[in-house]
């Protein structure tokens, strides 16, 4: 059940539509009903003209709705469409029992091309689930062949999820999960346009849940005049071709994506680049920047659902250490490696009892959790005891 019926409508003439015009009960004027319901769903009607010409004569109807094709009709949904007013259109002939000779040449023709479809009563176009998940594969094939990153994210799912499948082993299924995060981020980056997703907060998680320290920098902006100054230096040398005030719109359509609808000041700069206040697009770079890493960092400290993962190995919840300057990552890394690192215990209160949290100094982050959640508890001890 893998078929589209916009890729068999030309089996459509010789396995129903033919056949139904064959039986004894077919009326004459059959084709030009089926032709005026069909126009309905085109994506371009035919002129008026020749639509009256073939509206009065029943052949003249037969050979026009032989010859429309599927592009004509445009997607799937406006065939689905058509499917179901034809059985209004044939049912409205009050014909006995030739309605039911349309739905069950439909149904036929579903079957016979293996197709995504099943007809319910009164004639309903329904897709089918494992018909949905074969186009929905179909198309992620299609996707990843355009792009190799996305092949290789897929390509490492499919050898986890192979793993899983042989073994059972609960850090397999762990991996087989994290490897479906990371493509399913890196498909919303592809399909939305979109750089910074949560694709490398995924890949990120499959780190944590394999127990092993994760250091994510993110950058602190707080001197706007050496920004400023420092901007127009490194878009010289990284972009000579581009004029400066092209660079700033770049990236402030990066910091400030909506700023072209919503700001009168950035709209017009968009629209005469060369009457552009510079300094003051600097500056606005600056906050909008500044605010759009204060809050990554923020989420990823606080309250990112990826930022704190379990070990299904250990049962152990690992937290990722967010940084916002160069000294402090060198400092944290050099710690990580001469396993040297030093934490601070802290209580939390909560509804369902006082859970531990242990804090690591230079970047103040959560490294690991103990819940006084009861139930979590036991549920722990249950399993990894």
């Amino acid at each position: 059940m893998i078929g589209s019926i916009i890729d068999h409508w030309k089996y459509t003439w010789p396995d129903v539509w033919s056949v139904l015009a064959r039986s004894r009960r077919a009326p004459s004027d059959l084709f030009v009903d089926l032709y005026r319901a069909a126009t309905d769903s085109l994506q371009i009607p035919p002129e008026y003209k020749q639509f009256e010409l073939t509206m009065n004569d029943p052949t003249q109807a037969r050979l026009a709705f032989e010859q429309i094709r599927a592009q004509d009709f445009g997607d799937e949904l406006s065939i689905v469409g058509f499917l179901e007013s034809a059985f209004t259109t044939i049912e409205d002939f009050e014909i006995p029992r030739f309605d039911k000779l349309y739905t069950y040449l439909v149904r036929g023709f579903i079957k016979k091309y293996n197709l995504r479809y099943r007809i319910d009563d009164p004639f309903r176009v329904r897709l089918v689930l494992p018909g949905v998940f074969a186009n929905f594969y179909e198309d992620l094939t299609r996707v990843n062949g355009t792009d190799p990153h996305l092949k290789h994210l897929m390509n490492n799912f499919e050898m986890t999820f192979g793993s899983y499948a042989r073994t059972k082993q609960a850090h397999e299924l762990n991996a087989c999960v994290s490897n479906a995060f990371i493509y399913a981020e890196g498909l919303a980056g592809k399909t939305s346009g979109e750089n910074d997703t949560l694709g490398k907060d995924s890949e990120l998680a499959a780190t944590l849940a394999q127990g092993k320290p994760v250091i994510a920098f993110v950058p602190m902006l707080e001197h706007a005049e050496g920004f400023k100054k420092d901007a127009e230096t490194l878009a010289r040398s990284l972009y000579p071709e581009l004029p400066f005030e092209q660079v700033v719109l770049d990236f402030l359509r990066r910091y400030y994506p909506y700023g072209a609808w919503s700001d009168p000041v950035v709209r017009e700069w968009v629209a005469t680049p060369s009457r552009m206040n510079t300094d003051a697009a600097l500056t606005l770079l600056f906050e909008k920047a500044r605010d759009v890493y204060d809050a990554r960092a923020r989420t990823l400290k606080e309250s990112h659902p990826l930022g704190l993962q379990v070990n299904l190995a250990t049962g152990v919840a690992n937290g990722v250490f967010v940084v916002r300057k160069v000294d402090q990552c060198a400092r944290l890394l050099e710690r990580v490696v001469l396993n040297a690192m030093e934490f601070d215990i802290e209580e939390q209160p909560t509804e369902r009892g006082v859970s531990f949290l242990l804090r690591e100094r230079i970047s103040g982050s959560v490294y690991r959790v103990m819940t006084g959640d009861e139930l979590l508890t036991n549920s722990f001890w249950n399993f990894y005891l």
